[in-house]
């Protein structure tokens, strides 16, 4: 039997990380009723005991193998086949699952877990069968590591962070891809249930977008994958397109199309699953992860057609009436995906009864009422001109909120610049905005749902705007809400100007379409004052307003209109750039003005590495600070 071999793997835990800081089960604790938050805590007490008995095993017997190790192992996942949690409605038991998820991190129990994986590598003393079989410690730790993964951000977020953790299932990935290439077809059937533990493990990891980055544009994995799709197991095959598909840009969309039958049995499998109604068990998938899969699939636009080809939108729209929240959301914001497409769209409208529900869906405030309404507003001309005529009331609606987040007030005649952004980007967004009022700019921006639909809110702010900064990424790719705001200021026909906010990406698809050669602002990495002159200049340019000429020092300008800032430096304990700079000998300070003014790129080059300026906020007080010496 081809089994994986330990030893041959190198992987270091850093266990001087503290995982799992500032985590909180409340947020899932408070939503219990009363009986689940009963079983739950039975299910905990349970857990803690068994932990417990096993740190006490191995502190007297090392993490050799053992049975009694492996008997506690088994008793851990056990609780998914007892009574009352198989009585709970499979809402409530993600719940329970997500809540202890944190419990195991914050025991540090997590880390016992990867210990004894760490010691199978290092322990010669093991038979193969040991470390790897079927019913070995590896199956098993894997077995528990994966249930709490599927349903845990968490819990995944921790994995990625362990040192060299993902290096190592990749470097198993990569020898069962070598295999299976290699090997006649019964050791490939003899890998099996190896890949689809290992491969488990990744899917479920990888459908987080904390997680996905240590997956994207990495060779090793798309090549490692490329060789699942040639085994002959769905499971293994299903799992490896849409591990693909949360990662993979649009020039790998002919690995999609070459495996054609295997979005049919993801679709058949869609159709099952809300027809049988069970919970995830065994190789069973569940309907809220075929139903995300497959809006994933439905980011790219040449994948669109493929799905609607094999029956995507029937599944899809019976999904939209569960009851599950999770699962209506999935749904609704598939078919949104699937819409942007002017064919697939005059398809969805024809689906009996479809855009009746989605009405109900957008009315109600359930988590799917926003996709709910990004896709009647897609679908429906009719829709869109309804809302418009709602924007006045929603701008009158919006203004006192306006007035905390732009400088000047109200949307009046004097229009704004609106920043369209992905939320995952808000920070470097909101010091972007900060900047921006400080220099005298009215600025619209959705930090929070404002009074009256976003969706009206958002329209609003691009119909009333001057120029929109559009802040591209990743997310802000995938994203339909991000896209809808995009093609609505095309459409419009606004001015815009890119922001790169993720280094590693490049415009593909739709938003390569929209974007082309401009030239784009990168704030993905720290901005000098030089690049951020221009920034502002550009925008004059473009506004054509009558605003202040920006000042040689950018940091200067900043201190003036922030009279307070010099009081903020000496009270922050973290970034006390004052007290740094007259630390510093009348030699060094000298030499460092020299350089600003002889070599002003070298200079704030060294200058965000020697005091660890890691944001714009950063670099300009340290500026402020610079300037009054």
């Amino acid at each position: 039997m081809a089994n994986m071999n330990i030893d041959d793997c190198d992987f270091v835990f850093d266990f001087d990380v503290e995982y799992g800081n500032n985590l909180s089960n409340n947020k899932y604790i408070d939503y219990m009723e009363s009986d689940v938050k009963e079983t739950y805590n039975q299910i905990r007490q349970d857990f803690l005991s068994i932990a417990k008995s096993l740190n006490s095993i191995i502190q007297k017997e090392g993490y050799n193998y053992n049975l009694s190790i492996l008997t506690h192992l088994d008793n851990l996942v056990c609780f998914y086949k007892r009574e009352p949690y198989r009585n709970i409605h499979k809402y409530k038991r993600k719940l329970i699952i997500r809540a202890l998820a944190i419990d195991y991190i914050d025991s540090n129990f997590l880390i016992t877990l990867i210990k004894l994986l760490e010691n199978m590598k290092e322990d010669k003393s093991m038979s193969k069968e040991e470390k790897n079989g079927n019913n070995s410690m590896y199956s098993r730790i894997f077995n528990i590591l994966t249930r709490f993964a599927h349903l845990s951000n968490e819990f995944s977020k921790t994995l990625v962070v362990i040192s060299d953790f993902i290096d190592f299932l990749l470097d198993q990935l990569e020898k069962y891809s070598l295999i299976i290439t290699d090997s006649k077809k019964a050791k490939k059937i003899k890998l099996q249930k190896e890949v689809s533990s290992t491969m488990s493990l990744i899917y479920n990891i990888i459908r987080y977008d904390d997680c996905k980055s240590y997956f994207i544009d990495n060779t090793r994995f798309v090549d490692s994958i490329k060789s699942l799709l040639c085994m002959n197991v769905t499971s293994i095959q299903l799992m490896s397109i849409f591990s693909l598909a949360y990662v993979a840009r649009e020039d790998k969309a002919e690995l999609f199309h070459s495996n054609a039958s295997i979005i049919l049995y993801a679709v058949e499998s869609l159709e099952k699953a809300i027809s049988s109604r069970k919970t995830k068990c065994d190789d069973e998938w569940t309907a809220y992860e075929l139903a995300k899969g497959i809006g994933r699939l439905a980011v790219n636009d040449s994948n669109k057609q493929l799905l609607v080809e094999n029956g995507a939108v029937i599944p899809l729209y019976k999904l939209t009436l569960s009851e599950d929240d999770e699962e209506a959301y999935e749904a609704c914001e598939a078919l949104l995906n699937l819409a942007f497409d002017e064919e697939i769209k005059r398809d969805i409208n024809q689906v009996k009864g479809l855009k009746e529900n989605i009405k109900k869906l957008s009315k109600t405030d359930r988590p799917c009422h926003k996709p709910a309404q990004g896709l009647l507003w897609v679908l429906n001309q009719e829709y869109r001109d309804e809302r418009n005529q709602n924007n006045q009331d929603t701008l009158r609606a919006t203004r006192p909120m306006l007035k905390s987040i732009e400088r000047g007030g109200e949307c009046n005649n004097r229009s704004h610049i609106m920043i369209s952004y992905e939320w995952s980007h808000q920070k470097i967004v909101l010091q972007i905005k900060d900047f921006l009022v400080r220099h005298g700019f009215k600025i619209w921006i959705d930090l929070i749902n404002m009074q009256g639909s976003t969706l009206d809110a958002v329209a609003c702010g691009i119909e009333q705007s001057s120029l929109v900064l559009l802040c591209y990424s990743e997310n802000y790719k995938i994203s339909p809400f991000c896209r809808m705001e995009a093609e609505y200021v095309v459409t419009k026909k606004k001015k815009f100007l890119p922001v790169r906010m993720d280094k590693s990406y490049k415009p593909d698809g739709w938003l390569g379409i929209i974007i082309g050669s401009r030239l784009y602002y990168d704030f993905s990495e720290i901005n000098t004052p030089g690049h951020l002159k221009k920034f502002l200049k550009d925008i004059n340019d473009i506004l054509n307003q009558d605003h202040e000429p920006v000042k040689e020092e950018i940091a200067s300008d900043v201190s003036k209109k922030n009279t307070h800032a010099d009081n903020k430096i000496k009270e922050n304990n973290t970034n006390n750039f004052n007290n740094q700079i007259v630390a510093l000998s009348k030699e060094k300070l000298s030499f460092l003005k020299n350089l600003r003014r002889e070599a002003p790129e070298y200079f704030y080059k060294k200058i965000e590495n020697e005091f660890n300026l890691s944001n714009l906020n950063n670099l300009i007080d340290f500026m402020v600070a610079f300037n009054k010496l």
